[in-house]
Order: structure tokens, then C-alpha cells, then sequence
């Protein structure tokens, strides 16, 4: 379990740095920002002909805050009820600080979205809404895996579905040009640094508390 949490602890660092540095890099308008949006653009975004907006417009709907956020009071209720109240607490608190997080970075950050999209925002563009909540929702359910589902073919259906979903709305945001694919690292980076980070302190105090 040491070595499981360190882990976490590591990756979530990473995860961090590799956020900085996607902000900087934009900020600095640095080549390699524009090349990596503009590959994304030409292999995973719409085209005038191209007919698959339903199937792509739903599979966004799936990473809305909107759906996610109540679902996640939901899960929070249930392992509260499953006397894991410390981490039911945990999962709400994080899942809200992760939205107001990325709600305040557009502020600051100020990205115009895509001038071409099919999916119109008023919002800013850096980093992505959706993209966020969804890697921290579904990334949640990846740890309960992990750490909870004793079968292994159970475990290994809950993570590949969830990575799916989250690789999906992560096309999806690209495809109908509602981001650039460099919002979409970097929510992937801030998201998964809350998440594990978050997770790693848990782990630390429910070390010393064996009544969470």
C-alpha cells in the first residue's frame, strides 16, 4: 500500500508540472502549442461533410458538469451511507473544487475558443470544462477499482470503460471544435494532479484514523 501511494503521490506531481508548463508554453505563445492544436485539428476535428455531430454532441453531454456533479453528490451519498464518510466527503469536496478550479483559470487565462465550432460556448476556451470534470469523475472510479474490486475481470471492465469514456469526450470536445487540443492536456494534467494528489492525503490520514 506504501508503494501504491507513493505512486499516486508521483504521478499526480507529474501531472502538476505538466500543467505549468502547458499554461507557460501558451503564455509564451510557444511554437510547439500551435503544431500540437493544429495536428488535432486536422485528424480529430469536424469537417463540413462529415455527418457524425449527434453521435459526438452526446458523447460530450456525457463529461457535462451538469450530469457529472449531481451524479457525484449520488456516489457521495452512497459511501456515506457505506460508513466511508471521510472519503465520500473527500470525493464531493474535490470533484467541486476541481469545477471552480478550472471555472477561475478561464478567467485568469482569457483563451478564445476555436473560431470554427459546431459547439458554441460563451466561456473561455483554457482549460476545458468538460474534459476536467471527466477525468476526476471517471478517474475516481478507476481508484474504487483499483483499490476496492477484488475480481480482476471486473476491475479491468471498470477501468477500460471509464478510460474510453474519458477518451471519448476528450475527441469529442476536439471534434466539434469547442477546444484546442492543448485544453484538453491540460485539464488531463490539473485534473489527474487533484485527483491523485487528493487521494495520496486521504490514504495518509486514513492510515492514522481506521474509522474512515
Amino acid at each position: 500500500m506504501k508503494d501504491s501511494k507513493n505512486i499516486l503521490l508521483i504521478i499526480g506531481i507529474c501531472g502538476f508540472i505538466s500543467f505549468i508548463c502547458t499554461w507557460l508554453s501558451l503564455s509564451f505563445e510557444l511554437t510547439i502549442i500551435e503544431q500540437i492544436d493544429d495536428f488535432a485539428r486536422q485528424n480529430l476535428s469536424l469537417s463540413i461533410s462529415d455527418n457524425h455531430y449527434t453521435f459526438f454532441s452526446n458523447i460530450s453531454r456525457i463529461g457535462s458538469s451538469i450530469l457529472l456533479l449531481p451524479i457525484s453528490v449520488i456516489i457521495s451519498a452512497f459511501l456515506y451511507i457505506k460508513r466511508r464518510v471521510f472519503e465520500s466527503l473527500w470525493f464531493l469536496l474535490g470533484t467541486f473544487i476541481n469545477a471552480i478550479t478550472v471555472y477561475f483559470l478561464k478567467l485568469i487565462i482569457a483563451r478564445p475558443r476555436p473560431v470554427i465550432a459546431l459547439d458554441v460556448r460563451d466561456s473561455w476556451s483554457f482549460p476545458s470544462g468538460h474534459s476536467s470534470v471527466t477525468t476526476f469523475f471517471y478517474g475516481f472510479i478507476i481508484i474504487l477499482a483499483i483499490f476496492y474490486v477484488q475480481k480482476l475481470w471486473e476491475r479491468l471492465l471498470i477501468i477500460i470503460s471509464s478510460l474510453s469514456v474519458i477518451l471519448l469526450v476528450y475527441w469529442s470536445r476536439i471534434y466539434l471544435g469547442a477546444h484546442f487540443a492543448t485544453d484538453i492536456i491540460a485539464s488531463l494534467s490539473l485534473s489527474t494532479s487533484q485527483l491523485l494528489v487528493g487521494y495520496y492525503f486521504y490514504l495518509k490520514v486514513k492510515e492514522k484514523n481506521d474509522f474512515l
